[in-house]
């Protein structure tokens, strides 16, 4: 299994976890039995998990965190938390965290490549709008001599045509 998965208490205590949670978080499992999943998270997100079990013991839910891994680094994840019994207390959570590591890499990724490529396309495109007004300018140029050519002279002809009088 790819996924760290847990069993919890309804107040969140680890009952059990495989090894591929433990690896994530840097610890054994033996450590982490016993102990509040909460801690594992940022401080920040501490608050919205306690939340997220009292409403999985209504129906599940899902939310990105991250673990806070024994050597300090975070690692994010997607977390899954389901109702399930619990022999005990009658009530428990069974909770799977995906990484979300390299699907953040990729994302970062694409986001890289697109601001790169909108910038290629606002040089592109500023330099295509520089040679259509330039074009227009010169084209536009042209033509406001010859309407002022017209208007403002009584010229027979003007560049080897011969124009006629209005």
């Amino acid at each position: 299994m790819s996924e760290g998965a847990a069993t919890l208490t309804a107040e969140g205590t680890i009952l059990f976890c495989n090894q591929r949670l433990a690896k994530m978080a840097g610890l054994s499992a033996l450590r982490l039995v016993g102990s509040q999943f909460v801690c594992l998270l940022r401080p920040e997100e501490q608050p919205q998990f306690r939340e997220l079990v009292v409403t999985a013991l209504r129906h599940d839910v899902r939310a990105e965190g991250h673990l806070r891994r024994e050597d300090g680094t975070m690692l994010p994840v997607q977390l899954s938390l389901s109702q399930i019994p619990v022999e005990e207390s009658g009530q428990g959570i069974c909770l799977v965290a995906t990484d979300l590591s390299e699907r953040k890499r990729v994302e970062e990724e694409v986001r890289r490549l697109n601001a790169e490529l909108e910038r290629r396309v606002a040089r592109r495109t500023a330099e295509l709008m520089t040679t259509r007004i330039w074009r227009h300018s010169v084209t536009g140029s042209h033509t406001i001599c010859a309407r002022r050519c017209v208007t403002f002279t009584d010229l027979p002809t003007f560049c080897g045509v011969t124009l006629n009088r209005f």
